[in-house]
């Protein structure tokens, strides 16, 4: 976790320790899926804790002591907006979405959800502004300057999910 070696299950286990999360729990919000044996064994899926996870994992780390962080990652999905709906950004998406879930080599909540509003993305019926919304958050995905920088383990997704769930409760109300 340090950038000297590469994190593994030893340091999954003690985050998981550390916020009191089944490894089973921690493991699947990777984005890691485990066999149908283990997820019966488990006591309660990560859509049932993910709540409770992200409360968790804000305090691990103190961000829940950053109010802002919320705000920043809502500044950059509406600056992305008008990207969304250029020909550019959706080749942007096009291009990139595909390889960065590839090179995550995970399954999960977020790859599920990624893959649902890319698949809505690419409906020729989506409004304007349904495909802006969706847009800016699979492109605050492809993009690289993230709040929080996707190398830092574990947590360099956190803003993703944090974006993905804002534009979906955007799609929401509309």
């Amino acid at each position: 976790m340090n950038g000297k070696q590469k994190a593994g299950l030893v340091h999954m286990q003690k985050l998981s320790q550390a916020l009191d999360l089944s490894m089973h729990t921690l493991i699947e919000a990777a984005g890691f899926q485990m066999n149908l044996e283990e997820r019966e064994t488990s006591k309660a899926s990560v859509s049932d804790e993910y709540p409770d996870l992200m409360d968790s994992i804000f305090k691990f780390y103190g961000l829940e002591k950053d109010p802002l962080l919320i705000d920043k990652i809502k500044a950059e999905l509406i600056k992305y907006e008008p990207y969304a709906l250029t020909h550019e950004g959706e080749d942007l998406i096009d291009r990139r979405l595909g390889d960065k879930i590839e090179a995550l080599s995970a399954e999960g909540l977020l790859i599920e959800r990624l893959k649902v509003l890319y698949k809505h993305f690419k409906e020729e019926a989506l409004s304007r502004e349904e495909k802006q919304i969706i847009g800016s958050g699979l492109l605050y995905f492809v993009i690289s300057t993230d709040i929080i920088p996707d190398y830092i383990f574990p947590i360099g997704y956190l803003d993703d999910v944090i974006a993905i769930r804002l534009v979906e409760e955007r799609l929401a109300k509309l």
